[in-house]
């Protein structure tokens, strides 16, 4: 059995298309100005790289490395707070390195790029709603998981 098919963190390294949901409906989003929600053939998709993919582990092994060399707590419990701001501003940092591009995704009449990407990503904001997902949180998702970019080499 060729095993290459399950390599998962060349496949990480190279990136994958997620289809971009609206982060209210959970419906996929299209380049469609009279409904977002028709398939007109051509979907709202971000190429993201996986989680697995050695730079995305060097990023984040910096990041850590960063983090470690702030100033320590102070102990009072005061800092130690977090909010879903913190944490949707904290995930914006982490996916925008791991975005390789854009299809069909529009500011204004204008297809965006990389520099859009945390413009993008502010449009909406993590909050408490199960069924609710803003679009970082859909492209973290998408990109800690190993299906999204090996599809069906286990069934190959």
């Amino acid at each position: 059995m060729d095993f290459s098919k399950f390599d998962s963190v060349a496949a990480s390294e190279q990136g994958a298309d997620y289809h971009l949901k609206c982060a209210a409906t959970g419906q996929p989003l299209f380049d469609n100005d009279k409904d977002p929600y028709a398939d007109n053939g051509k979907p709202c998709l971000i190429t993201v790289k996986g989680q697995e993919a050695a730079s995305v582990r060097e990023q984040s092994r910096l990041r850590q490395k960063a983090k470690a060399q702030e100033k320590p707590s102070t102990g009072d419990g005061e800092d130690d707070f977090v909010t879903f701001d913190d944490l949707h501003n904290e995930a914006v940092k982490i996916i925008i390195p791991r975005i390789i591009g854009f299809k069909n995704i529009r500011k204004g009449k204008k297809e965006i790029g990389l520099e859009d990407a945390e413009w993008l990503l502010n449009l909406n904001r993590l909050n408490a709603h199960p069924n609710e997902e803003a679009f970082v949180k859909q492209l973290s998702d998408f990109s800690a998981s190993r299906a999204g970019f090996l599809g069906n080499a286990s069934t190959a």
